[in-house]
């Protein structure tokens, strides 16, 4: 089981902001959008994306940290490199007459952490679903792991909090196995989710 957690806040598309939330997922609080209703586009609902990365060591670092992307076909190499295979996979989905739109993806967590760019590529290819409207999101903070089994229990997978007391509440779950970083983990918590929270601009979910 994998946990991801993420502090969010509303923002413009760019190559940074590639993630979004659908309206449905503000049905329980649909006055958090009035502000940004400048911000909602509409967005080509693909249903079928490959994700490339340019060597193993990346792939092993996005995939630890995004659990859903293990349901995507994967390609390891270079771009320019892999026309041939991505066809192949294309083909096998009956897809080889479409041109995909190809994006990049920078991690900017993951670079600062290791000191290099982080990044892939993605595929997207346009089976004929409809437009959705969305509404990109910019990560303002993020954690990996480190919350107690009751986590799972009192919070729900994927759905949007929108209010500071969620996430003091969040912030009781807190639990590592080296008792030794438990002051730094919540001190980081506190840092990147906390005191930087904003209600009607900030939210909170976790994904696993």
């Amino acid at each position: 089981m994998g946990l991801d957690i993420y502090h969010a806040i509303p923002s413009i598309q760019t190559n940074e902001t590639l993630e979004f939330f659908t309206l449905d997922e503000f049905a329980a609080n649909p006055d958090f959008l009035k502000p940004y209703n400048h911000l909602l586009v509409e967005i080509d609902d693909f249903d079928f994306e490959v994700l490339i990365f340019p060597d193993q060591r990346t792939k092993d670092l996005v995939m630890q940290r995004t659990p859903g992307y293990t349901e995507k076909p994967v390609l390891v190499g270079k771009y320019e490199n892999i026309a041939g295979p991505l066809l192949e996979i294309a083909s096998r989905h009956g897809l080889q007459h479409k041109e995909p739109m190809v994006l990049k993806s920078i991690d900017n967590l993951l670079s600062q952490e290791i000191g290099r760019e982080v990044y892939y590529h993605t595929a997207w290819y346009d089976t004929g679903a409809k437009k959705i409207k969305g509404l990109y999101w910019a990560e303002k903070g993020y954690q990996r792991k480190g919350m107690s089994p009751a986590f799972y229990q009192n919070f729900e997978n994927c759905k949007l909090y929108f209010d500071k007391a969620a996430v003091i509440k969040a912030s009781t779950y807190l639990q590592t196995r080296d008792a030794t970083q438990m002051e730094t983990l919540r001190a980081e918590f506190k840092t990147n989710f906390i005191d930087n929270f904003v209600e009607g601009e900030s939210i909170f979910f976790a994904s696993w």
